[in-house]
Parts: C-alpha cells; sequence; structure tokens
C-alpha cells in the first residue's frame, strides 16, 4: 500500500485525498488505446472510443472501490486514512491497520481483493443478461479480468494484500507481529519460486506473455520476503523506543496573526532546524519551520505559511517506534500525547534514535540529548 512516488490531487471523498500517479496516468493510457485497438476493426471508429472509454472507466473505477474498500474497512475500526494514491501496479491506501490487531489488519487488508471479486462476478452477471454484442463481451471480459486480479491479490506473498492477510493470521495464531511478519516473508519466498517455475513451464510452452508476467510477479515477492527477516529485526529494534524517545520537542509558540518576516527575525532563524508550534486563540493551529517560511511572502501572516494541524498525520508519544515508522515515512508527523501536540517525528529523527541505541549492535540505553547526526535511512519494518 504504499511507494506511490509522484502523485497529484484528483479529489477529495470524506475527508480522504485521492491522488493519481504520473505512472497510473501512463497505465490508463495505454489500455485505453489497447482496449479501442481491440474494438476498432469491428466497428466504426467513434463507437470504438466510446466503448473504449466505458471499459477504461469501469476498470479503472474498479481499483479506485478496490483502494475505497480497504479506507472504508479501515475507518469501520476507527483508524486513520490519510490518502488513497491510484499507481503503476494499483492503488495505495495509507492507513495504520495494525493499530487496531490482527483481525483489523486482515479485514482491512481481505477487504480489496474481496470487493473486486464481487465486481467481477456482477459484470458476469449483467454480461448475462445483455443482449450478446460488443458491449456485452467487453463487461464479460472485465468480469474475468477483476476475478483474475482478485485471485491474483489474494496470493499470500508481500506486497500483495494476501501477504499482509497471511501475517494478520500468522499475528492472531503466534501473538507476535515480528514472528508474523517472518512467517509472511517466508510465505512470499515459497510463493515466488513457485511463481518463477510455474514461468519457466508456461514460457517452455509457449504462452511467452503470460509467462513473463508470472515470471515478474514471482521475482518481486521473492526479493520482498528475502528482505523481511532483517526488517523483522528492524521491527524487534524499534520496538524498544518510544516515539517521545525520539521527537523533536516543538519550539516556542508563535501567534499566527504576526508576519511571516517577524516569524523569521523573532524565533525561526535562530533555531533553523526545530519546528515551532502556531497559536490562535490561545489553541495550537499549526506548525511553521525556516524551510516552511521561505516559500511565502514575508508580509504574510504566519498562519498563510504554517502547516494545519488537520493537515498533518499524527502519532502519540506513547507509541513505539517500529509502530510508528511505517506511518512517519514520507512525512513529518506531528506528535500527540494527553496535553496536545508535544513535537514532531519524521524519518530522520528514528534513525538518530537507531544510531544513538544500536550504533554497536547491542542496545545501549542513552540519556536524551546524546542522539548523534543523521545518517542512512533505515529501512521500513514492512511493505
Amino acid at each position: 500500500m504504499f511507494g506511490t512516488g509522484s502523485r497529484f490531487q484528483i479529489a477529495k471523498v470524506r475527508g480522504i485525498p485521492i491522488y493519481a500517479s504520473w505512472s497510473w496516468v501512463a497505465l490508463a493510457a495505454f489500455f485505453t488505446f489497447a482496449w479501442y485497438s481491440n474494438f476498432a476493426p469491428r466497428m466504426p471508429s467513434s463507437d470504438a472510443v466510446r466503448l473504449a472509454g466505458i471499459t477504461a472507466v469501469l476498470f479503472f473505477g474498479g481499483i479506485l472501490l478496490h483502494e475505497a474498500a480497504h479506507a472504508i474497512a479501515a475507518r469501520s475500526f476507527n483508524l486513520p486514512v490519510r490518502a488513497i494514491t491510484l499507481v503503476f501496479w494499483g492503488g495505495a491506501t495509507e492507513t495504520r491497520s495494525w493499530r487496531a490487531g490482527p483481525l483489523a489488519d486482515f479485514v482491512v487488508a481481505a477487504a480489496g481483493p474481496g470487493t473486486t471479486a464481487v465486481l467481477g462476478l456482477g459484470f458476469l452477471y449483467i454480461s448475462s443478461i445483455m443482449t450478446p454484442g460488443d458491449t456485452s463481451e467487453a463487461i464479460r471480459s472485465l468480469g474475468g479480468l477483476n476475478l483474475y486480479f482478485a485471485v491474483l491479490n489474494s496470493v499470500p506473498g508481500f506486497p500483495l494484500d494476501g501477504g499482509r492477510m497471511l501475517m494478520a493470521a500468522a499475528w492472531g495464531a503466534t501473538k507476535n507481529r515480528g514472528t508474523a511478519l517472518k512467517v509472511a516473508g517466508f510465505g512470499s519466498m515459497i510463493v515466488g519460486i513457485g511463481l518463477i517455475g510455474y514461468a519457466v513451464l508456461s514460457f517452455s510452452q509457449g504462452n511467452g506473455g503470460f509467462g513473463i508476467f508470472l515470471g515478474y510477479l514471482g521475482f518481486v515477492l521473492l526479493t520482498v520476503g528475502r528482505q523481511v527477516p532483517a526488517r523483522a529485526t528492524l521491527h524487534q529494534q524499534l520496538s524498544r523506543g518510544k516515539v517521545r524517545d525520539a521527537m523533536r520537542p516543538l519550539g516556542a509558540a508563535i501567534p499566527a496573526n504576526v508576519t511571516v518576516y517577524d516569524a523569521t527575525e523573532r524565533w525561526l532563524r535562530a533555531e533553523p532546524a526545530r519546528t515551532f508550534s502556531v497559536v490562535e486563540d490561545g489553541r495550537p493551529v499549526g506548525t511553521i519551520s525556516l524551510e516552511g517560511a521561505s516559500h511565502t511572502t514575508a508580509g504574510q501572516p504566519v498562519r498563510a505559511a504554517m502547516m494545519p494541524l488537520s493537515e498533518r498525520s499524527a502519532v502519540g508519544a506513547d507509541e513505539t517506534l517500529s509502530d510508528a515508522l511505517e506511518w512517519v515515512a514520507g512525512h513529518e508527523s506531528v506528535v500527540e500525547d494527553a496535553t496536545g501536540t508535544v513535537g514532531v517525528i519524521d524519518v530522520d529523527d528514528i534513525d538518530h534514535w537507531m544510531k544513538a541505541h544500536w550504533s554497536t549492535g547491542s542496545f545501549v540505553d542513552r540519556p536524551a540529548g546524546t542522539i548523534p547526526p543523521a545518517g542512512v535511512l533505515p529501512p521500513r519494518p514492512d511493505v
């Protein structure tokens, strides 16, 4: 559900921004042209364009529904959903399904392929009651395609939804998420080897295109599976620390109505690496740093340059760093405790903590304030 790359927002539904990546745009254009090329020899060009457009909307709308199902399932467990992104290989729903336990993790993961399967059956039923022709054939092919992807996405290996379903099931059985991660990684390698073997067999029998696709998928599952033991070790190491141990405390509160120039001269320039709280009517409403202020006209009020708290992801101060890392990756998140917003944290901060406490390979309980400079970022604990 991650690795979204360059993206742009196309909509916002019930507070959830929906993005599309440029790789998805290229894929959508390719599929639409392929459908047009298939229809064009059998009908007028205008009809081929119309039918290709309808097919594309239904197919990619189904992908969006797949991701929406993940989001709806997550919200049913009162879990946050940061965004949905359409990408080359399908979609990514940014949520924290593991925070509600293995059952929620399994349900959120299974909701996507389950929805795709229902769509596939629905398309097949609709095509069966339609008058035979090009349109019913296109709907029937969509049904088969959705069922194919539902089964494929349920394969028990990372980065597919089936990999997270396997991990959630193993977590429920073992009561240990680190062990479950290793089980899912082993499953990814077994399935990857099996797919590569089947691809070689398919290719030898003349089914080259299908064999190449299965071989590629098998290679991805095998590669990710081999990385999991190291990520499981990282997960275990980060579980020794709390978010408050690695966060950067917020600087002094800056009134929202002062100008960016005044804020820069009085607070931001003195501590260029720090993020400051922005307050209005006595309550925090956002954060600002020197880098953020540099993108705004000096005469504007700070509220115009701040990052509103409502637009920032949040983690709890007493969460383990292993739980926070996947949510924080690629973002700077605010840190909250019972008193309110107390700091900010990003992957660099977690890296600082790792280097301070695990630089020798053994855990060292260092006092606060002894964190060394940032270096190479650690990998995320799971996919």
